[in-house]
């Protein structure tokens, strides 16, 4: 948009500036997501009605009726996927996430439908949240995938790559790789060319490799 300080200055961002910006988000993000378990909030609370409970030290073995050696136990129960036993003295409460760690998840998948919207991607190509596919298959995905994403950047490559060759000649991307049909399609086609007499067998058999 024209912008209200000068004449002719502009105001507003630009798609990289935009694009770094969402960026900048998503490491912050990634930043985030690594501290949630060192965030200072314990799995879970062990409850010990002993009054005369002792500290103990880091050389308790698991088992130790002391702080260190109960926490030692359950650590490794939980850890050997054993069944914990209790007795009447001691009570366990596990402690949940919290809400805004819980929506981390969600941001995360945000995340990629972010990814998705810089590069031009279909959501399905970064398993990120999108619309029914119902009426979709692998060949028109692949289809949009060269025509609105890699379109534009090979259509660029190709104008440059034309420039360095003599007069007459241009440059193309074989596109044949990404928007190959599976086989059952591949061979009706063949047949309904050969059968109308503008596919040759040897055309067949080169196009198949």
């Amino acid at each position: 948009a024209k912008g209200m300080s000068g004449p002719g200055e502009l105001r507003g961002w630009g798609v990289l500036e935009a694009h770094l910006n969402t960026l900048t988000r998503m490491q912050s993000e990634q930043d985030y997501a690594s501290k949630a378990f060192r965030s200072g909030v314990p799995s879970g609370l062990i409850r010990v009605k002993d009054p005369d409970l002792q500290e103990g030290t880091d050389e308790d073995p698991p088992g130790t009726y002391t702080a260190k050696g109960i926490k030692k136990k359950w650590r490794s129960d939980v850890l050997t996927g054993e069944p914990a036993v209790l007795s009447e003295l001691i009570d366990y409460e596990p402690i949940a996430w919290t809400p805004k760690d819980a929506q981390m998840v969600e941001a995360r998948q945000l995340s990629l439908t972010d990814i998705a919207n810089c590069y031009n991607l279909d959501a399905y190509w970064l398993n990120a949240p999108s619309t029914s596919m119902t009426y979709q298959n692998v060949q028109t995905a692949s289809m949009q995938l060269s025509r609105f994403t890699l379109g534009p950047w090979i259509t660029a490559l190709e104008a440059q790559f034309s420039r360095l060759l003599v007069r007459g000649q241009d440059a193309r991307f074989n596109r044949d790789s990404i928007l190959r049909d599976d086989t059952a399609t591949r061979y009706g086609n063949y047949k309904t060319g050969l059968d109308g007499g503008w596919l040759t067998l040897p055309e067949v058999r080169a196009a198949e490799g």
